[in-house]
Protein backbone atom coordinates (compact mmCIF):
# COMPACT_ATOMS: atom_id res chain seq x y z
CA UNK A 1 0.00 0.00 0.00
CA UNK A 2 2.98 2.35 0.97
CA UNK A 3 4.87 1.81 -2.24
CA UNK A 4 1.49 2.79 -4.66
CA UNK A 5 1.16 5.68 -2.39
CA UNK A 6 5.15 7.03 -3.26
CA UNK A 7 4.49 6.00 -7.00
CA UNK A 8 1.52 7.79 -6.84
CA UNK A 9 3.10 11.08 -5.38
CA UNK A 10 6.20 10.63 -7.57
CA UNK A 11 4.10 10.71 -10.99
CA UNK A 12 2.36 13.86 -9.63
CA UNK A 13 6.11 15.38 -8.78
CA UNK A 14 7.09 14.67 -12.09
CA UNK A 15 4.05 15.93 -14.09
CA UNK A 16 4.29 19.09 -12.14
CA UNK A 17 8.00 19.27 -12.90
CA UNK A 18 7.46 19.10 -17.08
CA UNK A 19 4.14 21.59 -16.86
CA UNK A 20 6.17 24.02 -15.09
CA UNK A 21 9.36 23.53 -17.60
CA UNK A 22 7.33 23.85 -19.87
CA UNK A 23 5.24 26.96 -19.12
CA UNK A 24 8.63 28.93 -18.37
CA UNK A 25 10.71 28.08 -21.72
CA UNK A 26 8.24 30.41 -23.75
CA UNK A 27 6.57 29.79 -26.74
CA UNK A 28 8.17 28.79 -29.45
CA UNK A 29 5.74 30.38 -32.25
CA UNK A 30 7.18 34.18 -30.40
CA UNK A 31 7.84 36.78 -33.14
CA UNK A 32 10.96 38.08 -33.10
CA UNK A 33 11.23 39.36 -36.78
CA UNK A 34 12.07 43.37 -35.86
CA UNK A 35 9.41 46.38 -36.87
CA UNK A 36 9.57 47.78 -40.26
CA UNK A 37 11.99 51.00 -40.29
CA UNK A 38 9.58 53.80 -41.92
CA UNK A 39 10.17 55.33 -45.15
CA UNK A 40 12.32 58.99 -44.84
CA UNK A 41 9.84 61.99 -45.40
CA UNK A 42 10.52 64.73 -48.50
CA UNK A 43 11.70 67.71 -47.24
CA UNK A 44 10.51 71.18 -47.28
CA UNK A 45 13.03 73.93 -48.85
CA UNK A 46 13.76 77.04 -47.26
CA UNK A 47 16.49 78.54 -49.08
CA UNK A 48 17.36 80.00 -52.08
CA UNK A 49 14.04 81.11 -52.48
CA UNK A 50 12.03 79.65 -55.16
CA UNK A 51 12.69 82.13 -58.77
CA UNK A 52 14.75 84.33 -56.64
CA UNK A 53 15.84 86.84 -58.83
CA UNK A 54 19.46 88.43 -58.66
CA UNK A 55 20.63 86.41 -55.15
CA UNK A 56 24.15 87.23 -54.69
CA UNK A 57 25.47 84.91 -51.92
CA UNK A 58 29.02 85.21 -50.84
CA UNK A 59 31.22 86.27 -53.45
CA UNK A 60 34.61 84.72 -53.66
CA UNK A 61 36.15 85.22 -56.80
CA UNK A 62 34.69 87.55 -59.84
CA UNK A 63 33.36 84.30 -61.30
CA UNK A 64 32.25 82.18 -58.36
CA UNK A 65 29.68 82.57 -55.16
CA UNK A 66 29.20 80.33 -52.11
CA UNK A 67 25.30 80.00 -51.84
CA UNK A 68 23.65 78.48 -48.49
CA UNK A 69 21.33 75.82 -48.94
CA UNK A 70 18.17 74.90 -46.03
CA UNK A 71 15.58 73.06 -45.56
CA UNK A 72 13.78 71.86 -42.78
CA UNK A 73 14.07 68.56 -40.84
CA UNK A 74 12.10 65.73 -42.45
CA UNK A 75 10.42 62.80 -40.63
CA UNK A 76 12.25 59.88 -40.58
CA UNK A 77 15.66 61.01 -42.59
CA UNK A 78 19.00 60.60 -40.93
CA UNK A 79 20.97 62.64 -44.02
CA UNK A 80 20.24 64.29 -47.32
CA UNK A 81 21.35 64.81 -50.78
CA UNK A 82 21.39 67.97 -52.30
CA UNK A 83 21.23 67.88 -56.09
CA UNK A 84 21.86 71.17 -57.96
CA UNK A 85 21.73 71.78 -61.31
CA UNK A 86 23.36 74.37 -63.68
CA UNK A 87 20.14 75.08 -66.27
CA UNK A 88 22.58 76.38 -68.93
CA UNK A 89 24.64 73.40 -69.19
CA UNK A 90 22.70 70.88 -67.78
CA UNK A 91 25.71 69.95 -65.73
CA UNK A 92 24.30 68.00 -62.08
CA UNK A 93 25.87 68.28 -59.05
CA UNK A 94 25.21 66.22 -56.20
CA UNK A 95 26.21 67.34 -52.19
CA UNK A 96 26.00 64.80 -48.98
CA UNK A 97 24.26 66.55 -46.10
CA UNK A 98 24.16 65.22 -43.02
CA UNK A 99 22.50 68.01 -41.70
CA UNK A 100 19.50 70.64 -42.96
CA UNK A 101 21.96 73.12 -44.07
CA UNK A 102 24.94 73.27 -46.67
CA UNK A 103 27.02 75.74 -48.72
CA UNK A 104 28.46 74.76 -51.90
CA UNK A 105 30.35 76.93 -54.60
CA UNK A 106 28.72 77.89 -57.70
CA UNK A 107 29.14 79.88 -61.10
CA UNK A 108 27.93 83.45 -61.12
CA UNK A 109 25.71 85.06 -63.73
CA UNK A 110 23.78 81.46 -64.07
CA UNK A 111 20.05 80.03 -63.17
CA UNK A 112 20.29 77.02 -60.77
CA UNK A 113 17.60 74.63 -59.88
CA UNK A 114 18.19 72.28 -56.79
CA UNK A 115 16.09 69.28 -54.96
CA UNK A 116 17.04 67.74 -51.96
CA UNK A 117 16.36 63.52 -51.34
CA UNK A 118 15.92 62.43 -47.61
CA UNK A 119 17.75 59.16 -47.05
CA UNK A 120 17.58 56.75 -43.61
CA UNK A 121 20.65 55.00 -42.35
CA UNK A 122 18.24 51.46 -42.31
CA UNK A 123 16.68 51.88 -45.32
CA UNK A 124 16.92 51.87 -48.96
CA UNK A 125 13.82 53.96 -49.49
CA UNK A 126 14.03 57.98 -50.16
CA UNK A 127 11.77 61.11 -50.44
CA UNK A 128 12.66 63.73 -53.06
CA UNK A 129 11.54 67.22 -52.13
CA UNK A 130 10.16 69.60 -54.77
CA UNK A 131 12.42 71.69 -57.35
CA UNK A 132 13.04 75.16 -56.93
CA UNK A 133 14.65 77.60 -59.29
CA UNK A 134 17.11 81.08 -58.30
CA UNK A 135 19.33 83.07 -60.85
CA UNK A 136 22.83 83.58 -59.09
CA UNK A 137 23.92 87.05 -59.53
CA UNK A 138 26.34 88.18 -61.94
CA UNK A 139 28.54 91.29 -61.83
CA UNK A 140 27.11 93.99 -63.68
CA UNK A 141 24.10 92.01 -64.93
CA UNK A 142 21.09 94.44 -65.33
CA UNK A 143 18.62 91.96 -66.75
CA UNK A 144 18.98 88.33 -66.45
CA UNK A 145 17.82 85.77 -69.20
CA UNK A 146 14.55 83.84 -69.06
CA UNK A 147 15.10 80.43 -67.05
CA UNK A 148 15.56 77.58 -69.87
CA UNK A 149 12.29 76.10 -70.20
CA UNK A 150 11.14 73.18 -68.66
CA UNK A 151 9.95 70.28 -71.08
CA UNK A 152 6.87 68.08 -70.57
CA UNK A 153 5.21 66.35 -73.57
CA UNK A 154 6.82 64.33 -75.33
CA UNK A 155 8.38 62.91 -72.35
CA UNK A 156 12.41 62.11 -73.06
CA UNK A 157 12.34 58.31 -74.41
CA UNK A 158 8.76 58.02 -74.99
CA UNK A 159 6.62 57.00 -78.17
CA UNK A 160 3.74 58.40 -79.23
CA UNK A 161 1.19 58.92 -82.43
CA UNK A 162 2.70 61.02 -85.34
CA UNK A 163 -0.54 62.14 -85.89
CA UNK A 164 -1.61 65.14 -83.66
CA UNK A 165 1.41 65.55 -81.40
CA UNK A 166 1.22 68.07 -78.71
CA UNK A 167 4.60 69.50 -77.80
CA UNK A 168 4.18 71.31 -74.15
CA UNK A 169 6.54 72.76 -71.49
CA UNK A 170 6.81 75.58 -69.23
CA UNK A 171 8.65 79.30 -69.54
CA UNK A 172 9.91 81.57 -66.62
CA UNK A 173 11.99 84.35 -66.16
CA UNK A 174 13.54 86.20 -62.82
CA UNK A 175 12.84 89.94 -64.34
CA UNK A 176 9.10 88.87 -64.92
CA UNK A 177 9.30 89.86 -69.04
CA UNK A 178 6.82 88.51 -71.77
CA UNK A 179 8.56 85.93 -73.08
CA UNK A 180 8.44 84.23 -76.42
CA UNK A 181 9.04 80.73 -77.37
CA UNK A 182 10.80 79.05 -80.97
CA UNK A 183 10.04 74.92 -81.03
CA UNK A 184 12.64 72.79 -82.67
CA UNK A 185 12.52 69.29 -83.37
CA UNK A 186 14.40 67.36 -86.22
CA UNK A 187 15.42 63.98 -86.34
CA UNK A 188 19.47 65.39 -85.58
CA UNK A 189 20.10 67.20 -82.32
CA UNK A 190 16.87 68.84 -81.69
CA UNK A 191 18.68 72.41 -82.23
CA UNK A 192 18.22 72.54 -86.25
CA UNK A 193 14.88 72.54 -87.61
CA UNK A 194 12.50 75.58 -86.56
CA UNK A 195 8.98 73.91 -86.16
CA UNK A 196 7.12 77.54 -85.05
CA UNK A 197 8.09 80.28 -83.92
CA UNK A 198 7.37 83.59 -81.84
CA UNK A 199 4.69 81.25 -79.92
CA UNK A 200 3.14 83.25 -76.54
CA UNK A 201 1.74 79.94 -75.46
CA UNK A 202 3.60 76.87 -73.75
CA UNK A 203 1.92 74.48 -76.22
CA UNK A 204 2.06 73.49 -80.00
CA UNK A 205 0.12 70.93 -81.94
CA UNK A 206 1.45 69.13 -84.98
CA UNK A 207 2.17 66.00 -86.92
CA UNK A 208 5.39 64.47 -88.07
CA UNK A 209 6.47 61.54 -90.04
CA UNK A 210 5.74 57.90 -88.32
CA UNK A 211 8.10 55.28 -87.13
CA UNK A 212 10.52 58.18 -86.71
CA UNK A 213 13.26 59.13 -83.46
CA UNK A 214 12.64 62.81 -82.97
CA UNK A 215 14.74 65.26 -80.68
CA UNK A 216 13.50 68.42 -79.42
CA UNK A 217 14.21 71.53 -77.51
CA UNK A 218 12.83 75.37 -76.79
CA UNK A 219 14.87 78.49 -77.30
CA UNK A 220 13.38 81.39 -75.02
CA UNK A 221 13.50 84.97 -75.39
CA UNK A 222 12.56 87.93 -73.42
CA UNK A 223 11.10 91.10 -74.23
CA UNK A 224 15.21 92.32 -74.42
CA UNK A 225 16.08 90.11 -76.63
CA UNK A 226 17.62 88.20 -73.93
CA UNK A 227 17.50 84.21 -75.05
CA UNK A 228 17.67 80.57 -73.18
CA UNK A 229 18.05 76.77 -74.64
CA UNK A 230 16.39 74.21 -73.13
CA UNK A 231 17.78 70.43 -72.46
CA UNK A 232 16.72 68.31 -75.52
CA UNK A 233 14.61 65.46 -75.02
CA UNK A 234 14.51 62.57 -77.73
CA UNK A 235 11.04 60.47 -78.54
CA UNK A 236 9.46 57.89 -80.91
CA UNK A 237 6.77 58.29 -83.42
CA UNK A 238 4.39 55.42 -84.44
Amino acid sequence: MKKSIIKFLAGITFASAFMLIASCGGSSSDDTTPPPVPDPVAAELSFPVNNEVCFDGTVISPSMSEVPFSWNPAENADKYELVVTNLETNVIQRYPAPTVDIAVSLERATPYSWYVKSLGNNTTAEATSETWKFYLAGEGVTNYAPFPAELLEPASGSTTNASGIIFTWNGDDPDSNVLTYELFADTTDGKTESLAANLSETRFETSLQPATTYYWSVVTTDQEGNTSRSSVYSFKTN
